[in-house]
């Protein structure tokens, strides 16, 4: 299926939510060289300050009795909190430095600045100045690359129409560097709330 054009892609997230390791996974499942993607998710590694190594493994797991693709990503850090701008600057540098089409490389760029954004809204100051906590990790790098390597091997392009089924939000408890925080996170609802998601509760 690789280097063929594609028409329409549709994201299901109406049973258990979704997440970029998740979309990942997915678009592998679909026949995408996972070689490649790993290759191009361990690139974030020179892009980034304070991650001494990078490791990405794709397993065979089961959810729910139906088998799955899942991403697990392991990084030795010295370095977890990182600014808005580092993590935008990994981006942008990891996306050029593999050669993705430009647009591949639009989409992992908007990606990283929609979560600074948000997260820049809820925490009150500017893009430049805001730092991200659990987002600030290379897994944020590593996982927006992987989508945008992905859909430039599969062939997707600006013609290409994606869509998504309404989003599953969770529910629940979760602690994290602000506290205890009901689910989903504030940051997901502001994303979803500003680029106009359908969502629904549960799972």
């Amino acid at each position: 299926m690789e280097s063929s054009k594609l028409d329409t892609i549709v994201i299901d997230c109406q049973s258990v939510g979704i997440s970029g390791d998740r979309i990942v996974a997915a678009l592998i499942d679909l026949g995408v060289n996972s070689e490649k993607v790993i290759k191009s998710m361990e690139t974030a590694k020179e892009h980034i300050e304070g991650c001494e190594s990078l490791k990405v493994e794709i397993l065979e797991t089961s959810r729910n009795g139906l088998r799955a693709k899942q991403i697990e990503i392991k990084a030795d850090e010295s370095k977890q909190h990182r600014s808005g701008n580092e993590l935008v600057n990994a981006v942008s540098e990891t996306a050029k430095t593999l050669g993705l089409s430009s647009w591949a490389q639009e989409v992992a760029n908007n990606s990283i600045r929609t979560l600074v954004a948000a997260e820049s809204k809820l925490h009150g100051k500017k893009i430049d100045d805001v730092v991200l906590h659990e987002a600030g990790s290379i897994d944020t790098v590593a996982d927006i690359i992987g989508v945008a390597s992905a859909l430039n091997i599969l062939g997707a392009t600006q013609s290409t129409k994606i869509y998504s089924t309404p989003v599953a939000l969770g529910g629940g408890l979760f602690k994290f560097s602000h506290g205890t925080m009901a689910s989903p996170a504030p940051a997901t609802l502001e994303i979803l709330t500003q680029n106009g998601f359908d969502i629904v509760g549960g799972p």
